[in-house]
């Protein structure tokens, strides 16, 4: 005997899109002839007001993509976040787009889910939207694992809201859509807040566990939509994502408590040295000397705000150099920035012959005097 679960999804019904069809983040008359979702339903986090956060969609298609349109009503604008960091959408207001092509699915890795910023911290390009794919079938940034794909986000100013228009090629699904069963659902992620923390989270179809359970997702029809013969993709799971001496976010909160990331044994105390430190003309100049052959990848840090936003500047000002060795001593690592003077820096090195990670914070003075922590 096996116990079973019923769960109540919506549904609906998706018409091919209008013959005029554009996406241009404006849900013109005729491009979606099909009925307004409701995607203001509360699934996690605290209630919401309309006027505080709430969304409509709409869904359509043509013969080579998926189009879906989402109008979100919110009065405070999260965090934006700088295009290297698009990812984790959860953090602030955002946009996700969930697509289960045969409705079948046991779980996320058969999926396509596509996560949305509208606007990111990016002034020198408009500050544009950016999306990649979460947790799914092949998950990393979108330009590489959704070719194809178009997003438009029109953001309102003075702020209250914001609309975002989505083309998905059916090519970069994992399967073919059964136009008698596809699994669907949009979550809207709602941040009041600067510190890249959500409030709360709403959707069409919002049962908790939505995010990790595809059965849980709604179901749509596509009367008159015609599949092209296809295999599913395989899931590719990424094995480089999660490397730690990539992350300098990582990188500063070891320096701070002392734990070498990734759980690998600390290198001996002496094992790396740092000495001579002293700001020059546009950077810091340092001396590194260590007693094995290694790696070592530098970060610098303006000491301005807590981590991880100074470490995040850093990296928009390329200001993450690596220097390689093959003798027991580095002579010279300068580092190089503009745009912002550096009064701290933040140092990892990691030597992949002893599998060790250690990390070093300096301060540097006027002088150029550093203390070791």
């Amino acid at each position: 005997m096996e116990n079973a679960a019923l769960e109540i999804v919506p549904v609906t019904e998706v018409p091919q899109a209008g013959h005029d069809h554009a996406v241009d983040g404006v849900a013109s008359p005729g491009e979606y002839p099909g009925e307004e979702l409701d995607l203001s339903r509360i699934w996690e986090g605290a209630a919401t007001t309309p006027q505080d956060a709430s969304a409509t969609g709409r869904i359509a298609w043509t013969e080579d993509a998926l189009k879906v349109f989402v109008q979100v009503t919110d009065d405070v604008l999260g965090r934006k976040v700088v295009p290297q960091d698009c990812k984790r959408q959860r953090r602030t207001d955002s946009v996700e787009i969930i697509v289960d092509p045969k409705g079948n699915s046991a779980d996320t890795s058969t999926v396509f889910k596509a996560g949305i910023f509208p606007v990111t911290d990016d002034p020198a390009n408009g500050n544009p939207p950016c999306w990649q794919r979460d947790a799914d079938n092949r998950q990393g940034p979108g330009a590489t694992t959704a070719p194809g794909m178009t997003v438009v986000s029109r953001v309102t100013a003075p702020y209250a809201g914001y609309t975002i228009e989505a083309s998905i090629p059916f090519a970069v699904l994992p399967d073919a859509v059964d136009p008698a069963r596809m699994g669907f659902n949009v979550l809207i992620y709602d941040s009041d807040t600067q510190d890249l923390t959500s409030q709360s989270r709403l959707g069409w179809s919002t049962f908790t566990g939505v995010r990790a359970d595809p059965y849980r997702y709604g179901l749509a029809t596509l009367p008159g939509y015609t599949p092209a013969q296809r295999q599913p993709s395989a899931p590719v799971f990424p094995d480089t994502a999660a490397r730690s001496v990539h992350s300098p976010q990582t990188i500063a909160q070891s320096a701070v408590d002392g734990v070498a990331p990734a759980a690998v044994p600390r290198l001996p105390a002496e094992a790396l040295r740092l000495t001579d430190q002293r700001p020059v003309a546009g950077g810091v100049e340092v001396t590194l000397r260590a007693d094995r052959a290694g790696t070592a990848y530098l970060y610098a840090w303006d000491g301005g705000h807590r981590p991880p936003w100074p470490i995040r500047a850093s990296m928009r000002s390329s200001m993450a150099w690596l220097v390689s060795w093959a003798s027991a001593s580095v002579r010279m690592a300068v580092l190089n920035w503009s745009a912002w003077s550096a009064s701290r820096a933040c140092w990892q090195f990691w030597l992949p012959s002893q599998a060790s990670l250690t990390s070093f914070t300096h301060s540097l003075s006027a002088s150029g005097s550093g203390t070791r922590k």
